[in-house]
């Protein structure tokens, strides 16, 4: 009987061990390259908001502090809800519509003229950074070892805070705050591919 068993929890175990090998070949390079270069994008726009909304003219200190602040606690709620449906439906369904939604914030930064616009650009972003957010850092901790996992994904996330408004300080300059918020959103937009192909990768290796 124990024999028996034994082999009953070997077999059972065998699936697990080889979906783990196909995974780590060939699909684990480019997870490791494709989501920190994701979750950078909307790491830039973070860095952006965070540096440059209250620089923007016309905006009153209070109003910005403000909008940052509900940022803030927006990202972190999506951030946990994320996490759920992550578990429940797959995190790399959650990227496209995550980067979608926090491109349609920096959209709506453009008409800085409106508290109300702000603020919905606000919500919209914080919703759209903290789901990308959860998702990358889920995705990468379950392809790749912890230590290279959250490596890749504090780069994504110092890097996109550092480049980001040093860029944005060039082109405002031209451009002037709205449009170079637009063109923020539109770089986010750039991660799309990279998350569809994320997306198809991880499905692929789940019918597998």
């Amino acid at each position: 009987m124990l024999e028996v068993r034994d082999q009953r929890r070997f077999r059972g175990m065998a699936p697990a061990e080889s979906v783990r090998g196909t995974r780590s070949s060939g699909w684990m390079t480019g997870t490791a390259l494709r989501l920190p270069l994701i979750f950078g994008t909307a790491t830039i726009a973070a860095g952006v908001l965070d540096s440059f909304l209250p620089l923007a003219k016309g905006i009153p200190t209070n109003l910005s502090s403000a909008a940052l602040l509900v940022q803030a606690i927006t990202a972190t709620l999506s951030r946990w809800q994320a996490g759920k449906r992550g578990d429940r439906y797959g995190h790399a369904r959650l990227l496209v519509p995550a980067l979608a939604v926090a491109a349609l914030g920096m959209a709506a930064m453009t008409a800085l003229g409106s508290p109300v616009m702000i603020f919905t650009g606000m919500v919209l972003f914080g919703a759209g950074f903290g789901a990308t957010e959860n998702a990358t850092f889920a995705l990468l901790i379950e392809q790749l070892p912890e230590a290279k996992a959250s490596a890749l994904w504090n780069f994504g996330y110092d890097a996109g805070y550092g480049a980001g408004p040093a860029v944005f300080g060039l082109i405002c300059i031209r451009t002037g705050y709205p449009a170079a918020f637009g063109l923020t959103g539109a770089l986010i937009l750039a991660a799309v591919p990279g998350a569809l192909r994320e997306r198809t990768a991880g499905a692929s290796v789940t019918t597998s």
